[in-house]
């Protein structure tokens, strides 16, 4: 599966200064299901930055990371370097669990929750990376994101990410794919409203129970 990344989007804070209000029911208490990690060389939003974001007010007691194609091993095998960043984030959440500990149980469980990514389209090579992801989750794993975005017209283009077309339907992903629900695993499809229909027929193709 080729990613061609095209941009990377900074953080602005002096824009988010300019932005801000009450939260409205401040001891709703809150699990953020989407988030990411980041340390790239012309941004980076570690868990300290979202650690002061999730201060402003609200009650947020947990949240899921989602894999931001960040913080990825450096050489060896491809298939292999994504596992980075689920150790990563894995590393993320048991050091807000220490901060949790040593502050009487105060303060938000960072990456409770992990979706990483793996190149499925590596078919049935893909099921021992599976079982590798989840060892390096130490119990936070629950599953993949996969990119599926494409639009034959670049200026339509809403993602950093253009993957080449039919990738749901190719037989070396759903290979790939077919290893997700014996682990119990959820997978997360990216797409452009324009592929609803790719996305669609991948579900009808494996019509089991749901992973989760």
């Amino acid at each position: 599966m080729a990613l061609a990344v095209s941009r990377h989007i900074p953080v602005r804070p002096d824009w988010l200064a300019t932005r801000s209000e009450a939260a409205i029911d401040p001891d709703l208490p809150i699990i953020d299901a989407h988030h990411h990690l980041w340390h790239r060389p012309d941004s980076r939003y570690l868990a300290d930055d979202m650690g002061a974001d999730i201060a402003s007010g609200h009650r947020v007691v947990a949240t899921v990371f989602m894999e931001a194609h960040a913080m990825y091993r450096e050489g060896g095998d491809p298939l292999e370097r994504p596992l980075g960043e689920i150790e990563f984030a894995a590393s993320v959440g048991e050091a807000a669990l220490r901060r949790r500990d040593e502050a009487g149980g105060a303060g938000p469980a960072l990456c409770a929750g992990i979706v990483g990514t793996l190149d499925l389209s590596a078919g049935d090579r893909v099921a021992p990376l599976l079982e590798r992801a989840v060892a390096l989750g130490r119990g936070r794993f629950r599953g993949l994101r996969c990119s599926s975005v494409h639009h034959p017209d670049p200026t339509a283009h809403g993602s950093m990410l253009d993957v080449g077309p039919e990738l749901l339907a190719s037989p070396a992903f759903r290979a790939g794919f077919a290893r997700l629900a014996p682990l119990g695993l959820t997978f997360d499809a990216w797409m452009y409203h324009t592929q609803l229909a790719d996305g669609a027929a991948l579900a009808d193709a494996f019509p089991g129970p749901p992973s989760s």
